[in-house]
């Protein structure tokens, strides 16, 4: 059990005894950790759609308003970067061979978010990456006020051979 299941059972004792003060605590704990949660991610919403972001960068709801249908599977996450080894048998740049998915590179987290634009026409995020410890990502998420299309816009600084970067 987690501590949220924990918590939510001692809220029930607690309303099944009677116990105000208990109760109390309990409530107060539990909005605290709503907030923390609501603290750890940005929202860009418009008439279409709705995404959410953890402060990681990492994409975790996509709800399309009018299909009203969630794109992300609940507990996935999207914008998820990976760096692979490319040493094709033939041409290089051009020919990635099939065993390039055997040589996969977790990228982390991103070390820093930030709020770019909140305007009534166009709101915008920036995430920064270190891709490597040569290399670095700036990508900036934005939604406009008049398309369901949330763009990514990616400046890499790119200082790596024999590798290539996937989404």
């Amino acid at each position: 059990m987690d501590l949220k299941e924990r918590i939510t059972e001692d809220m029930k004792a607690a309303m099944r005894a009677k116990d105000a003060p208990r109760l109390s605590c309990i409530r107060m704990l539990l909005a605290a950790m709503k907030q923390k949660e609501v603290d750890e991610r940005i929202t860009l919403e418009n008439a279409f759609v709705r995404a959410v972001l953890r402060r990681d960068g990492r994409l975790i709801s996509l709800y399309d308003k009018r299909a009203q249908r969630e794109a992300i599977e609940p507990g996935a996450a999207a914008n998820h970067l990976v760096m692979f080894d490319d040493e094709p048998l033939q041409w290089e740049a051009w020919d990635v061979d099939v065993f390039h998915l055997e040589k996969r590179y977790e990228v982390g987290t991103a070390r820093a978010m930030r709020v770019l634009e909140r305007g009534p026409l166009r709101a915008s995020i920036e995430a920064e990456y270190d891709l490597s410890a040569r290399s670095t990502l700036k990508q900036v998420i934005s939604l406009t006020a008049v398309s369901a299309r949330l763009d990514f816009a990616n400046e890499v600084e790119w200082h790596e051979r024999h590798k290539f970067l996937k989404v």
